[in-house]
């Protein structure tokens, strides 16, 4: 039986999902010696993502037949799951208004990324799958992973670690999967493989640029969507061909 494309993928991007691990921010927030401001700053960066995470769904629910219905349910569901951990996030905050951050580089590049992909003319369903799986599937590996580490639950980051293992173990992602299995044709195999493959490396990216200490906490600057580049997502890949 051949293994699934969803299943392919991860496993390829194994490396990257231990890198992201292994991040000094990952490492702190395990142990709970992560300053309370580094992880607002995280907080307010990866809720740019939240944003442009919610986009892409929005898109790909746009390129679904009316004989897709079923995916679109898959979409539909994924949708308020993003919309629900942005209001999260600003819970998590507690007392700092996130909506007065701008985004840094790292978090701009992931967000560009997302946008290009699913705003180029021959996007697909399977193309965008491909680019936001990787952040569902590597969070909920993390909170996983991290979870049977916790010896004291004084952590003050119990809660994110716990959440989103429980995402691990109710295999939310796995919606998203079910779409790019069922979407993808072996001959589009490079396309997607650079996608997922890019989104991971922008995960790890993302968290290895976020502050250990004196980070900016999040009360000085207007939050705001930002324009993509002329070279990102499935720009660059067709580039490349």
């Amino acid at each position: 039986m051949r293994t699934r494309i969803s299943v392919q993928l991860w496993s390829d991007s194994m490396g990257l999902a231990h890198e992201s691990l292994r991040t000094p921010f990952v490492i702190r927030l395990s142990d709970g010696t992560l300053e309370r401001c580094s992880f607002l700053h995280y907080l307010g960066q990866d809720t740019f993502y939240r944003l442009a995470y919610a986009d892409a769904f929005k898109a790909a629910l746009r390129l679904c037949r009316p004989e897709d219905e079923h995916l679109a349910l898959r979409l539909r569901t994924a949708l308020m799951q993003a919309e629900q951990s942005f209001v999260i996030h600003m819970q998590r905050a507690a007392g700092f208004d996130l909506s007065l951050c701008k985004p840094e580089p790292a978090t701009l590049a992931y967000t560009d990324f997302l946008q290009a992909t699913h705003s180029h003319p021959d996007a697909t369903l399977a193309d965008i799958m491909s680019a936001t799986i990787p952040c569902a599937r590597l969070y909920a590996w993390i909170g996983h992973v991290l979870l049977p580490k916790q010896m004291d639950s004084s952590n003050p980051y119990m809660e994110w670690i716990e959440n989103y293992s429980r995402k691990y173990d109710d295999r939310r992602f796995q919606d998203l999967e079910a779409i790019l299995d069922e979407t993808f044709v072996p001959e589009c195999y490079d396309r997607v493989s650079y996608l997922y493959s890019e989104a991971m490396r922008l995960e790890r990216e993302f968290f290895a640029a976020q502050p250990l200490t004196g980070g900016e906490c999040p009360t000085t600057h207007t939050l705001k969507r930002h324009p993509k580049p002329a070279r990102a997502g499935l720009n660059a890949h067709c580039s490349a061909l």
